[in-house]
């Protein structure tokens, strides 16, 4: 090469030969710089798997830790892969890296079921049929054009099958330390999503912060607006562990606890209690929230249908029985949705800001009236 050439080139320097070194000698200096590269090799993953556990660790959501997942264990084999997660009242947090229009997996993989760890070199028939018995989506696996595969069960220290991960990589770039690797990475996955379920929570924590309530609870964050000369009360309440009744504007609900908690109600989250046997001239809310089915299934005597926090206007689907409306709003993870009172409705219509930002407005401009937000996260 030119001095000009080797001006322009980069490298790293790990042994110099004389020029008239003999074969042995090459021989012996190749044979190091082999062993050393495999060292440095096994340092590097372990290092990468230690700041993978550590992500995982930090993750405050199931949401956020199936898409931490999908794009760490995509980036151990150099590829794409897609984490699923479920609990144990049926909520499904789902993530895959890189994204795609539609979805390469739409049911739930069956590690979750057979509970299989499969780690192959080459991806055969073996692999998909590890992942799906669906052929649409063996076909857009297939359409990846897979080399390297894996299809991981994740299962926490209760031997509790909770979700799965699966990996893809086009190229033959990683090895089977990546492999390990994401093994290793399975399972810190798979014990924080255990800490981060309903029964391990803390104590619900409410505080005041200026004109916000602020509670946070399980997998709900409630933020409740209210003026300073609003005086409409609000409660939440937790049963069963897998969902909670929020009330807006009634004093006294035991009537709705009785509903409720009647003999022969059907097993499962119970519909929004009806409003009819308030007998309050006030306005009212009460809604279920289902982390199951991520549904609020409400209620409503004066208050406008729940709308979508980053939907501007988008309303839920309702339907009116005499005074009161009716209705199920879904509620998506780390996406509010807002219950608000007729002169906060008021205000939000004079107004061609988008929603996303209403906790913003609503601290700048302070209306009058009430704004709750519900938020799965």
């Amino acid at each position: 090469a030119s001095a000009a050439q080797q001006r322009l080139s980069g490298g790293l320097i790990d042994y110099v030969l004389p020029a008239d070194a003999s074969s042995e000698a090459i021989f012996r200096a190749i044979k190091q710089l082999a062993l050393k590269s495999n060292a440095l090799r096994r340092t590097f993953v372990a290092e990468e798997a230690v700041c993978a556990q550590r992500g995982a660790a930090s993750a405050l959501s199931p949401q956020e830790l199936a898409d931490f997942a999908a794009r760490q264990a995509a980036g151990m084999i150099n590829g794409w892969a897609a984490c699923v997660l479920l609990n144990e009242y049926g909520a499904i947090f789902r993530a895959e890296y890189p994204p795609a229009p539609s979805p390469v997996l739409r049911k739930i993989p069956r590690p979750f079921l057979t509970g299989q760890q499969l780690f192959q070199m080459m991806a055969d028939e073996a692999f998909y049929d590890s992942v799906t018995d669906d052929v649409i989506e063996r076909q857009a696996l297939a359409n990846l054009e897979p080399a390297m595969a894996a299809s991981l069960a994740l299962v926490s220290k209760a031997q509790r099958h909770c979700g799965a991960i699966v990996a893809t990589s086009k190229q033959r770039r990683s090895d089977s330390l990546a492999f390990e690797a994401l093994d290793r990475f399975a399972n810190a996955v798979a014990a924080r999503f255990e800490q981060l379920q309903p029964y391990n929570y803390a104590l619900p924590e409410l505080r005041k912060d200026r004109l916000w309530e602020r509670l946070r609870d399980r997998m709900l964050h409630l933020d409740i607006y209210r003026s300073s000369n609003c005086k409409i009360p609000w409660k939440y309440r937790i049963f069963d562990d897998a969902w909670g009744l929020l009330t807006l504007g009634i004093d006294d609900d035991s009537e709705l606890i009785r509903q409720i908690h009647m003999p022969k109600r059907r097993a499962g989250v119970p519909r929004a209690p009806n409003l009819r046997e308030q007998h309050s001239d006030s306005p009212c809310f009460a809604a279920t929230i289902d982390f199951s089915t991520q549904t609020m299934q409400y209620s409503s005597s004066g208050f406008p249908p729940p709308l979508s926090f980053e939907r501007s206007g988008l309303r839920a689907g309702s339907r009116i029985i005499g005074t009161e409306t009716t209705g199920v709003a879904a509620l998506q993870p780390n996406v509010g949705v807002v219950i608000c009172d007729g002169a906060l409705w008021n205000w939000l219509q004079l107004r061609d800001a988008p929603y996303e930002r209403l906790a913003t407005v609503l601290d700048r401009e302070q209306p009058i009236g009430l704004a709750s937000v519900v938020t799965l996260g």
